[in-house]
């Protein structure tokens, strides 16, 4: 993410950023250097020495030629045709396993022998929507605790079979209704939709404690706000972009 000092480019100064660069294009055209017919962008430093040396060299000389081939220290002589034919490996069962690698057949027994115990691993989890933590939490059970800035009043002048429906206690806490049915002149409550409701939790036996593992909570301190906003200047613009 960039730094908040840092600037951006708005709709008025990408104009002058354009004027800019047609600037630095035409003084690029003026200080071009034309091409002059038989000469390339280079000189030919080809000399009489180089070519004497060259001629010296016998055809099908071969300065880099390669007149001895061992395998693993024994030398290989080429044939009658001048062609060394050297066998390599193609298969595993061609190389001595020093080092005691496992077939696949192999891995797989090892893997059946040490699941052979496992008869099924099962995850069942219950789930409570609570306005606050029990002291103590169950095993097993993974607990929602619905942010208090994430309710609005209903307008369902009777409850809808799926949805859940919320009041305030005498703590003024949003907790799940008992009710099976509205109760004139009581106020209901939902969630809103499109947010992140809830904050979850699960106990630990190991720690005693709860862990909470989800949150409604949204940092924004890593965001700008539009005040911190601050568009380049044509000065700046100038210092970034030299027309020499």
């Amino acid at each position: 993410m960039p730094a908040q000092n840092d600037k951006y480019t708005n709709d008025s100064n990408l104009g002058y950023v354009w004027g800019r660069i047609r600037t630095l294009i035409g003084n690029m055209i003026v200080n071009k250097v034309d091409k002059e017919t038989g000469k390339g962008l280079s000189t030919n430093d080809y000399t009489t020495e180089d070519k004497t040396k060259l001629t010296g060299i016998s055809a099908g000389a071969e300065v880099n030629s390669i007149e001895t081939i061992a395998v693993n220290g024994t030398v290989i002589s080429p044939d009658a045709n001048r062609k060394v034919s050297i066998t390599t490996p193609t298969k595993t069962s061609d190389i001595t396993n020093d080092s005691d690698f496992q077939t696949g057949t192999e891995v797989s027994t090892a893997i059946d022998e040490a699941i052979s115990g496992i008869t099924g691993i099962e995850f069942n989890f219950d789930y409570d929507t609570v306005a606050e933590l029990p002291a103590t939490g169950a095993t097993g059970t993974i607990y929602f605790i619905p942010d208090q800035n994430c309710f609005e009043e209903t307008t369902d002048t009777e409850f809808i079979e799926g949805k859940k429906y919320f009041e305030k206690n005498q703590q003024d806490q949003f907790v799940p209704t008992t009710d099976t049915e509205m109760v004139s002149g009581k106020t209901y409550y939902t969630l809103k939709t499109g947010l992140n409701t809830y904050d979850e939790y699960v106990w630990s036996i190991a720690k005693q404690s709860y862990e909470m593992f989800g949150s409604a909570a949204i940092d924004t301190t890593l965001f700008w706000s539009k005040s911190e906003l601050v568009a380049l200047t044509n000065q700046e613009i100038d210092a970034l972009t030299p027309l020499t």
